[in-house]
């Protein structure tokens, strides 16, 4: 289930195209299209891990595309609540990355992403998680 609060919309539309969006990241995250990601990171985006590191929009990119795969990459629980250009949205996060190693790193986390509308787009500009079990 989903909830959702609109502080300054007249309608969902914008709360669709930013669970869009999200749901795009992980569509790009799981098939690896590289080429896509910088488009919905904002050049100033921080990437807060749940272990604690703090990665610029390089150097999540540099990082990310180091898993041999990631097979899932997949929100749950979300709720958005919209102001004017920028969305916080929180939801549970299930990651499985696989390792250069072959062995897999099996996260479940609770996150809060702000997503800022810019140029007619919502692109994320700060992702926070916590793992939980």
């Amino acid at each position: 289930m989903q909830f959702f609060r609109c502080e300054y919309c007249k309608s969902n539309d914008q709360i669709k195209k930013v669970l869009e969006h999200q749901t795009k990241l992980s569509e790009i995250l799981t098939t690896q299209n590289w080429r896509e990601l910088p488009l919905l990171l904002g050049d100033s985006m921080l990437y807060i891990h749940s272990f604690g590191r703090v990665d610029t929009k390089a150097e999540f990119l540099k990082n990310i595309a180091k898993f041999i795969a990631i097979p899932r990459w997949e929100y749950s629980d979300t709720k958005v609540q919209l102001y004017k250009n920028f969305a916080v949205v929180t939801s549970n996060l299930y990651v499985t990355l696989k390792l250069q190693d072959g062995s897999e790193q099996i996260s479940q986390q609770r996150c809060t992403e702000v997503w800022k509308k810019e140029k007619k787009i919502w692109i994320m500009v700060n992702h926070q998680s916590t793992s939980f079990k």
